[in-house]
């Protein structure tokens, strides 16, 4: 899920905001990867964020309005940078989801304030 993630973040925000090469190959993320350890992913998944980051944060907040062409058509930036975030989302509860099911576990991301 990992490199699926990515390549989503790369394409929507590296090449259709960022104006960046567009490399993704979405097919090969979701075929298995042998032997890719939890770190690689960590790295990739940092490194790809670190990316997208540093695109928003020198983003002009006159292009949030801006037209640009993606996979879906015409959206704006800022219609762009919610696909990105909506399908982080979806993906990661997921995840979560999916590990519960299999730890049969509390994952303990939510802790409220103690009054």
């Amino acid at each position: 899920m990992i490199p699926h993630l990515c390549g989503n973040v790369r394409q929507w925000i590296g090449f259709t905001v960022g104006g960046l090469p567009d490399v993704r190959d979405r097919e090969a993320e979701f075929r298995e990867a042998p032997g890719i350890s939890a770190d690689d992913l960590r790295r990739l998944l940092n490194e790809t964020m670190s990316q997208a980051v540093a695109i928003l944060s020198t983003l002009d907040a006159a292009r949030l309005g801006e037209t640009v062409w993606t996979q879906d058509g015409p959206l704006s930036v800022l219609e762009v940078v919610y696909q990105v975030v909506g399908h982080f989302q979806q993906h990661t509860g997921q995840i979560v989801f999916a590990t519960k099911l299999a730890t049969g576990k509390d994952l303990q991301l939510y802790r409220p304030r103690k009054a």
